[in-house]
Formats: C-alpha cells, structure tokens, sequence
C-alpha cells in the first residue's frame, strides 16, 4: 500500500535512480552500486533510505539468485517503467 508521505529530496533522488538502472539494465541496483553513485561512506547510509522508502510502500524486497534486492512497487494503473499514472 503506498502511503502519502512526503519524501525527502534524497529519497526521490534514490527512487527515481533505481527505477531508472531497472529499466536500463533489467534488474535493480546493488545495495554497493547505489552506494557508490550517491556517494555514501557505507552501504548502511542505503539501508536507512531503503527502509524508509520499504515503509513508505515505495520499494519492495525480493531475493532473486540468492542476493536481496529492492524493486520499485508499481501502483495499480501507473507505468511499469516510471510509475506514473497512465491516462
């Protein structure tokens, strides 16, 4: 269920890059990956966006080979890709 709470400018930045690697490299990023593109000292930075972005309804977690990774939930009528409304 996706919430209406704001999001910071940090976590719209962080969703709207895995959306973004998802839909040109086919799966999401590494927890090291995103760590790396937004420059934080350790994967917990991450996790702590991730967590908060999970509880917003915004990134869900799945395992896929063995390793967990957090995909964008796409709302009911909104765009695989992007997530936005279609119509």
């Amino acid at each position: 269920m996706i919430t209406l709470a704001p999001l910071t400018n940090r976590q719209r930045e962080i969703l709207e890059f895995v959306r973004a690697y998802l839909g040109q490299n086919g799966c999401p990023p590494s927890i090291r990956e995103v760590q790396a593109h937004f420059g934080f000292h350790s994967p917990n930075g991450v996790m702590g966006h991730y967590r908060s972005l999970k509880k917003k309804g915004l990134l869900r977690q799945t395992v896929t080979y063995g390793n967990r990774c957090y995909v964008p939930v796409v709302p009911e009528g909104s765009c695989p890709c992007c997530g936005r409304p279609l119509g």
